[in-house]
């Protein structure tokens, strides 16, 4: 088309032509910034080869041109305009545009995380056919596709474990990623902010909730919020609180349960704190130097491994399965091997967690899955005290209300528990249960 300077794009069906190509390469460069600013206009360049093809084909991000827009381009005239058919990068504010969005986000995460793994750690160093790859890439389907063929091999399941150290309170403050605030809303927890958009990935791996959102992680980059966490003198996040510079505080526990009733006086006393004019120890908000550098600082290669792995769960996730195939999947999950025992707990868990009435974590009669949920508590009290099924016990009562797990812990699988985890599994169940029921379970012994 002569004198056109805008972006003809095949979608699959049909070509767009795009008026405005320069929207969607600021796009993807704010999206792929996470490297040195001497390096970052190679990589962004070739990132914005790799996912033109992926935004082009979504057409929910696309707008038809009927009328001169305010700001087009000098060669878009009426003229050419009444003779052809043009369309303008706009995404709009519903659910379809922001679906689409969500996955060009996501993609985007892939390449910060194979560029950062390539210029950052030698054991990632990607050969060139994977950069030349890039350049072929057709449509979204195609980039997903590898996205997720790159995941696999980048996050074997031996590798699935949190980092130590994000676990590490020590190593967290001294990188500057938590900051203790001077609110002890008792003598054992203790507030600690999150400074760092990894400090943010962490909590939600460890509280098993969606902090690690990109919106979120725009919040604290931009100064648009707080974000805090209630935690034991080890280091054991117990509460996430969200404060927005304007609108309503949020607070959950471990996968996004409703905080419980003890939690009110250390959320208030935090608020009040805040109120009366605590700041961040960067000013009044949070909003840090965000160059290149220090972005590439506080994400790092495994932090954008989880969120590629935690939000790919949310793209793709299927509708909900029968009450039959829960059935098998809970007689699977407690005749598995060791190997499948995590995989079959997690989707478990997810169909589950449907069902739970928040505080407690228990089902309720009328839920449907609540029979599975009963039939998991009848299998634990006829389960062998093997190590395997220590295994499920625990992670059954970390997420779920149990009586039978804490019943469980306390009697048949007693003798496998070091003194730590007896001292802890005994305090839960005294906090949780009547006294009666607690002294029945443990009988003669006197603890």
């Amino acid at each position: 088309m002569s004198g056109f300077d805008g972006a003809i794009v095949m979608t699959g069906r049909s070509s767009l032509n795009i008026i405005n190509p320069e929207a969607i390469e600021t796009l993807v460069r704010e999206l792929v910034s996470y490297l040195p600013s001497e390096q970052a206009p190679e990589y962004q360049a070739l990132a914005i080869v790799a996912l033109k093809p992926a935004i082009y084909s979504c057409s929910d991000l696309f707008k038809l041109v009927t009328e001169l827009p305010d700001g087009s381009p000098a060669w878009l005239t009426p003229e050419k305009l009444a003779r052809g058919t043009y369309h303008r990068f706009a995404p709009r504010e519903d659910e379809r545009s922001f679906r689409a969005l969500e996955r060009i986000d996501w993609l985007a995460m892939w390449l910060n995380a194979g560029f950062l793994g390539h210029v950052r750690i030698r054991t990632r160093a990607l050969p060139a056919s994977w950069f030349r790859g890039l350049r072929h890439i057709r449509d979204l389907e195609d980039a997903i596709a590898r996205a997720r063929h790159d995941l696999a091999a980048w996050m074997p399941r031996r590798q699935e474990a949190v980092p130590e150290r994000w676990r590490d309170i020590t190593w967290m403050v001294r990188h500057g990623a938590l900051v203790a605030r001077p609110i002890r809303p008792d003598s054992s927890l203790v507030w600690y902010e999150l400074m760092t958009a990894e400090a943010l990935v962490a909590e939600a791996m460890l509280m098993e909730h969606c902090l690690n959102r990109s919106s979120y992680r725009t919040e604290l980059q931009a100064g648009r919020a707080r974000f805090f966490s209630l935690r034991t003198p080890a280091g054991d996040p117990q509460l996430t609180l969200r404060v927005p510079k304007n609108g309503l505080w949020e607070a959950y526990r471990h996968r996004n349960r409703a905080p419980r009733e003890q939690d009110t006086a250390a959320v208030k006393g935090l608020l009040d704190e805040i109120a009366q004019g605590m700041q961040s120890p960067t000013g009044a908000t949070n909003a840090l130097p965000y160059d290149a550098d220090q972005r590439e600082r506080e994400l790092s290669f495994e932090s954008f491994i989880w969120l590629l792995r935690s939000q790919d769960v949310e793209l793709s996730r299927k509708a909900p399965v029968s009450e039959d195939e829960i059935e098998q999947l809970i007689a699977s999950w407690l005749a598995g091997a060791g190997s499948d025992l995590m995989v079959l707990y997690d989707r478990l868990l997810d169909e589950l967690s449907h069902s739970h009435d928040g505080e407690a974590g228990e089902p309720s009669d009328d839920d449907a899955e609540s029979d599975a949920f009963h039939h998991v508590e009848s299998a634990i009290r006829d389960m062998e005290p093997t190590p395997l099924n220590l295994r499920r016990v625990r992670n059954w009562c970390r997420n779920w209300t149990s009586s039978a797990g804490h019943e469980a812990l306390l009697t048949k699988f007693w003798d496998l528990l070091d003194a730590a985890e007896q001292a802890q599994y005994l305090k839960e169940a005294r906090e949780t249960w009547i006294p009666e029921v607690v002294q029945d379970w443990l009988g003669e012994r006197c603890v």
